[in-house]
């Protein structure tokens, strides 16, 4: 887990909206792109990872970035294990073939699938360098916890780059603690859904 961590499916809002809202839409066939930076990667990355695997049940592909800006935070991440204790906050119904308890010496921790761990690609990236990852590539963004900690300035800056990434009428996600970034100068780049949740317009 990463320090600090608020879990797994932290709130739990936001992967409800995309629970019903976004994917029991998406067209059998089209590949749904996602990029997660979230504050807590490992549990973002891979809820959001194993919510989608198993609603798009093989109906269509899917494929996650999931970066930060210190290797430390992806070394836990491309482990895909994480303590027992945290299994709690999975719901039940996505355990099975996604997650596999450990076993004697490891039976306090449990480990993702390598079904769910191939869809996703990891990769060191500090978010105020504009250069990466380019334009127009995701549908779904997951940035949670970070807005909050830059200066306005920064986080003027973060917005413009997110709405770049993301297709036009894509989504991105941000902590209720975000939501205080996103100001009335930014409607020509977001619609706001909900309190966590901004299409790009």
């Amino acid at each position: 887990m990463s320090e600090n961590s608020n879990g797994f499916f932290n709130e739990r809002q936001s992967f409800d909206y995309l629970s019903r809202s976004i994917l029991p839409e998406w067209p059998a066939g089209k590949t749904l792109t996602a990029w997660c930076c979230s504050r807590d990667l490992s549990e973002d990355t891979y809820s959001l990872a194993l919510l989608i695997n198993q609603q798009l049940d093989q109906r269509a592909e899917f494929k996650i970035l999931s970066s930060a800006p210190q290797e430390g935070e992806l070394r836990i991440a491309r482990n895909g294990v994480f303590p027992k204790a945290a299994l709690m906050q999975i719901p039940h119904t996505l355990h099975k073939g996604q997650i596999a308890a450990g076993k004697g010496a490891v039976s306090d921790w449990f480990r993702v699938s390598d079904a769910v761990v191939k869809r996703i690609g990891f990769k060191t990236h500090d978010l105020l360098d504009a250069t990466y990852p380019g334009d127009a590539i995701f549908d779904v963004i997951f940035c949670r916890g970070i807005l909050e900690a830059l200066p306005a300035a920064a986080q003027t800056g973060l917005l413009r780059k997110l709405h770049r990434s993301v297709k036009r009428g894509g989504w991105l996600f941000i902590s209720a603690a975000d939501g205080a970034a996103v100001t009335p100068a930014d409607a020509d780049l977001w619609e706001t859904v909900t309190a966590c949740v901004l299409r790009a317009v």
